[in-house]
C-alpha cells in the first residue's frame, strides 16, 4: 500500500516537469518569432518613404567597351546586394556581380560593357531582404575599330625580307611582335615597336633561309589587345 501511495504521488511531480519543458519550447519560439518580427520592421523603417533603395549609373550613354559605373543608397549597411545588367537589344550578353553595401548604405560596382554591338541595358540590384533597384543606360556609336598586322605579301622565297605593317593601335602604345615557324618551332622573330600617332608601326625582318616553312605573326599591345597574320615561305626559286 505504502508503495502504491509512493507510486501515484510521482506522477503529478512528472506531470509538472513535462509543462515546465512545453512552456520552455514555447518560450523560446516566442522569441524566435519577436526577434525575426523585429529584423522585418529594421528593415521596413529603414527604407521608409523616402528611403528606398537605389542604383543609378554615372553616365546615361557610353561608348562600346566603355566602363560603366554604378551606384547605389539606401541599402542596409553589410547586407549583400545582387547586381545583374544584361543588354536589351537581343545579343544575350550578362554580367552578375555580388557587393556589400557599406556602413553608409551605400553600394558601388563596375561594369566593363562589350565591344562588338551598340544596345541599351537594363541594371537591377537586389538584396535578400526583398529590396530592389533599377537602373537603365545605352551605347551609341561604331564599335572601335580592331588593331591589325598584315604582310606584305602572302608568300617569300627562303630568306627573303618580311614587312609587316600595324594599324589601328594606340597612339604611342609598345607592340610586341612575335613571329613564329608553326612546321618545327626552329625558328622565330620578336621585337618591340611604338605605334606613331595615327597608330600604326611597319617593322621588317629576314626569314630563315634554310627550309620552306608556315609563319605565324601575333602583335600585342597592353591597351588594344592582340592581332595576327600569317604567311610561307614555299615560293623556292
Amino acid at each position: 500500500m505504502g508503495a502504491g501511495l509512493r507510486h501515484f504521488g510521482r506522477r503529478p511531480r512528472r506531470m509538472a516537469a513535462l509543462a515546465g519543458t512545453k512552456r520552455t519550447i514555447w518560450t523560446r519560439l516566442a522569441v524566435l518569432l519577436i526577434s525575426l518580427a523585429a529584423v522585418g520592421i529594421y528593415a521596413g523603417v529603414a527604407r521608409a518613404d523616402g528611403s528606398a533603395a537605389t542604383l543609378a549609373s554615372d553616365q546615361a550613354t557610353y561608348a562600346p567597351g566603355d566602363t560603366a559605373q554604378l551606384s547605389g543608397g539606401n541599402w542596409l549597411p553589410g547586407e549583400m546586394v545582387h547586381v545583374h545588367v544584361a543588354d536589351t537589344g537581343g545579343h544575350s550578353w550578362s554580367f552578375d556581380d555580388d557587393v556589400t553595401a557599406a556602413a553608409d548604405g551605400s553600394i558601388s560596382d563596375s561594369v566593363a560593357l562589350p565591344t562588338g554591338f551598340s544596345t541599351g541595358f537594363a541594371a537591377i540590384a537586389t538584396s535578400g531582404l526583398g529590396a530592389s533597384a533599377t537602373a537603365g543606360f545605352s551605347t551609341s556609336g561604331s564599335p572601335p575599330t580592331q588593331p591589325t598586322i598584315v604582310s606584305d605579301q602572302n608568300d617569300y622565297p627562303p630568306g627573303a625580307t618580311v614587312t609587316l605593317t600595324g594599324a589601328n593601335w594606340q597612339s604611342g602604345e609598345l607592340v610586341h611582335v612575335f613571329v613564329d615557324d608553326l612546321d618545327g618551332h626552329s625558328w622565330n622573330y620578336s621585337t618591340d615597336v611604338s605605334a606613331d600617332a595615327s597608330g600604326s608601326f611597319t617593322i621588317q625582318f629576314q626569314i630563315s633561309s634554310s627550309f620552306v616553312a608556315n609563319y605565324t605573326a601575333t602583335a600585342t599591345g597592353l591597351s588594344s589587345g592582340t592581332a595576327t597574320t600569317s604567311f610561307t615561305d614555299g615560293n623556292v626559286v
